[in-house]
């Protein structure tokens, strides 16, 4: 159940991404799937990996269709020194967010089942072009 997100996320960014992307890409797909293993005891629900610019954010919809408490782990490339995850309900409302400065947030909220959020990932310092990520949903 796990890998088909992580190859599916290897295939769409390294498919058009010159050389140094592919490792970026691999870098953060590498997190990705150590965080999975650390996970053993939780359910991977939904992963998103991607790039985006200092100073921008990238949007991922995210559904639940489940009862619990939800975890969101995110991880960036060897460029990137400050990420931030925030989730927001249906209506444009905060629900949680880690705006720490480090680029490994963590975040944990009980949604409600079968409500849309969106969890977007910010970008506040990357030393390149574009920074990569990733983004682990758990249960």
């Amino acid at each position: 159940m796990r890998k088909p997100y992580i190859a599916g996320a290897i295939a769409l960014l390294a498919v058009a991404s010159p050389l140094y992307a592919q490792s970026a890409v691999q870098v953060v797909v590498s997190q990705f799937e150590h965080c999975v293993s650390q996970h053993r005891n939780l359910t991977l629900r939904q992963g998103f990996v991607g790039h985006v610019n200092e100073g921008s954010f990238v949007r991922h919809r995210l559904r639940t269709d489940f009862n619990g408490r939800l975890e969101l782990h995110g991880f960036c490339d060897a460029d990137c020194s400050d990420m931030d995850l925030e989730v927001v309900d249906q209506n444009g409302y905060l629900v949680v967010a880690d705006t720490t400065d480090d680029d490994v947030p963590i975040v944990a909220f009980y949604p409600d089942p079968g409500v849309e959020y969106t969890v977007n990932a910010k970008m506040f310092s990357c030393s390149s072009n574009r920074c990569y990520y990733s983004v682990a949903t758990f249960t």
